[in-house]
């Protein structure tokens, strides 16, 4: 019974571990861990990290696990999503549009909170 209760304990503190919003930033706002979804890939946030890369005029999206090449690379940053592409967002999180350097046909949406130093830093960066 005891062992039962153990392993019931750790079920619910790894579902109380991975259920927060996965988000981290530096103390300048230059780097930081949040979700991106590819515009035609509805639903499918994934969990990337960015780096504000200055010198290029860029964000650096790394990426690990399955289906993420897709996500890699350098991405401008080109404004605000449009309402209806972010039902799922809620008023807490801003959510930038970025176009890939390579392809500007290949688009993505980035999410952030609202409050973050990484969001003022990609809302400074926005090039249209």
């Amino acid at each position: 019974m005891s062992s039962l209760l153990f392993i019931g304990m750790l079920i619910v503190l790894m579902r109380l571990t991975r259920r927060g919003s996965g988000y981290w930033e530096s103390k300048d706002g230059k780097r930081c861990i949040c979700r991106m979804q590819l515009m035609d890939d509805e639903g499918n946030w994934k969990r990337v990290r960015i780096v504000a890369d200055f010198g290029a005029n860029a964000v650096i999206v790394t990426a690990r696990g399955r289906n993420s090449t897709a996500y890699l690379g350098a991405w401008r940053v080109i404004g605000y999503a449009h309402q209806t592409r972010r039902a799922d967002v809620d008023d807490t999180e801003k959510v930038f549009a970025l176009a890939h350097s390579s392809n500007e046909d290949n688009l993505a949406m980035l999410r952030l909170p609202t409050g973050s130093k990484c969001a003022a830093v990609l809302a400074d960066r926005i090039t249209r």
